[in-house]
């Protein structure tokens, strides 16, 4: 098994499933109301914006551009592009 089972309780069902040709279960546990549940090692949480100015803008304060920022640079690059071109020709 990849993951040992983080909760105590009654077994409730298992789900077996085959996904190219990997194995999976999915197993649902009766747990106590008063069981603390454990932060998972390998899942985090993190708030992301969506905005206009930029893509997204973390919880983090991290700002992920998105293609309409570089957009404005993209079109001169074209138009200087083109310009070479026909002096060139």
């Amino acid at each position: 098994m990849r993951e040992t089972l983080r909760f105590t309780g009654k077994i409730m069902s298992a789900t077996v499933s085959r996904a190219a040709d990997r194995w999976f279960v999915s197993i649902t546990i009766d747990t106590p109301e008063d069981l603390p549940l454990p932060k998972a090692e390998n899942q985090g949480a993190e708030a992301v914006d969506l905005g206009v100015s930029a893509l997204a803008t973390l919880s983090t304060g991290e700002k992920v551009e998105g293609l309409l920022a570089k957009l404005p640079s993209t079109r001169q690059i074209e138009a200087r592009s083109s310009q070479l071109e026909s002096i060139s020709d």
